[in-house]
């Protein structure tokens, strides 16, 4: 049997997120840049892969290390960040929406009321908190942004991928069709 092993996290990365991104953002395809939020689903793990090894490597809480990397404030706490984190990593990654309500706001101590999203090409890379005109605030995101943001991370370290033994990255193997049993 003909088989090709491919364990480079470079090539990986660009094989499985990089050009399918890519093909999303410009293909043509999807009208008014609507794939936003499949790649904003698809970014998330990665981040929150980063996030881990950097808490990992750095033994600063990951809390701590989001707010950093977003540029939102850390004191007097992280709540911006960690309210980031419920609508768009918590909302997308278990219902495929944003989080207007979660356990996890009522359960923090302040009771969260969650922002509101916005999603525009002309709002900021990173998150930027403002308020609505009718006094609700809103998490303002440029989408495609923020996904190039994330794979950054990994073009500029593809090695984010292999340090977590937990989740290794998986090798690919291409078995020509042919060669696989009917």
């Amino acid at each position: 049997m003909s088989l090709i092993e491919i364990k480079d996290p470079k090539l990986l990365r660009e094989r499985w997120f990089d050009q399918p991104l890519n093909v999303i953002e410009h293909g043509g395809k999807i009208p008014d840049g609507n794939g936003a939020i499949i790649a904003l689903m698809a970014v998330f793990p990665l981040y929150e892969r980063y996030l881990d090894d950097s808490e990992k490597s750095t033994g600063t809480k990951w809390e701590i290390l989001l707010a950093q990397d977003l540029k939102l404030p850390i004191s007097p706490n992280t709540a911006d960040a960690e309210q980031f984190w419920n609508v768009f990593r918590d909302g997308l990654g278990h219902t495929a929406m944003f989080f207007e309500q979660s356990e996890t706001a009522r359960k923090k101590k302040n009771n969260w009321i969650l922002p509101k999203v916005s999603l525009d090409g002309k709002h900021p890379d990173l998150p930027v908190f403002k308020m609505s005109t009718t006094g609700e605030r809103v998490i303002c995101l440029n989408p495609w942004g923020f996904v190039r943001h994330i794979i950054a991370k990994y073009q500029a370290d593809p090695e984010i991928f292999t340090r977590n033994v937990e989740s290794p990255m998986l090798s690919l193997f291409l078995i020509p069709t042919g060669e696989v049993q009917p």
